[in-house]
């Protein structure tokens, strides 16, 4: 999948961070923290391997052009979308990503955000940007991607819910 506006994601992963070090709910059985671009569910729906604990997942996505180094990610809540320290943002260089794209934002969530069968929403916001790269002048438009994310217990052949 190519984003048009800034012609730079193609490819969405998801990890996962075994152990805690932060308290969290006990898990009934093992669980799988499930990721996917909203509005995109059916081609972009993954899964980590199910383990227990999970202490938190990562949506990494591969871009062509630099983020912006005002790129910010929030999640939705009653109040609306809101900053949260269970919520990490990194850009980094592109090491494993597809040829040609060189830059990865990775966005870390707590497992204290993820609820079992119940959808949270994550957006990163990559505001207008210009610059030069190889001595070749961008410029490219706010970019927002949405996700969902949630987790899914071992044995469960249901998606997330979309909604």
């Amino acid at each position: 999948m190519i984003r048009s506006r800034m012609a730079a994601c193609i490819a969405v992963g998801i990890g996962l961070v075994l152990g805690s070090t932060v308290a969290t709910p006990a898990q009934a059985a093992p669980l799988a923290a499930c990721q996917w671009i909203d509005g995109e569910l059916e081609t972009t729906y993954e899964c980590s391997d199910f383990a227990d604990p999970i202490a938190s997942m990562e949506i990494v996505d591969c871009w062509k052009l630099p983020p912006s180094s005002r790129t910010y990610v929030r999640h939705k809540t009653s109040a609306g979308w809101v900053r949260s320290p269970d919520l990490t943002l990194l850009i980094r260089g592109a090491k494993g990503c597809p040829e040609g794209y060189r830059f990865k934002t990775i966005v870390t969530a707590s497992a204290t955000l993820l609820q079992e069968m119940a959808t949270t929403r994550i957006r990163l916001v990559m505001p207008a940007s210009t610059g030069t790269l190889d001595d070749t002048t961008y410029s490219y438009a706010k970019t927002v991607v949405t996700y969902g994310a949630c987790l899914v217990p071992e044995g469960t052949v249901d998606y997330c819910p979309a909604r």
